[in-house]
């Protein structure tokens, strides 16, 4: 299973990636709202993660 999880909070994103890896999941992670959106449309994911407000730059 191909996770995207899109946070801006490195450290938790990448802390709870590091888990899911352990437990055989593919995880890529976006850090701004913007870069998620375009790994999101390239539609290889199972699943994605997003946070309550990604950042998306106007």
């Amino acid at each position: 299973m191909r996770i995207l999880m899109v946070e801006d909070e490195k450290y938790m994103s990448e802390a709870v990636a590091q888990v899911l890896k352990k437990n055989n999941y593919s995880v890529d992670l976006a850090y701004n709202g913007e870069d998620g959106l375009d790994s999101g449309l390239s539609g290889i994911y199972d699943i994605s993660k997003c946070s309550v407000n990604p950042s998306v730059k106007k």
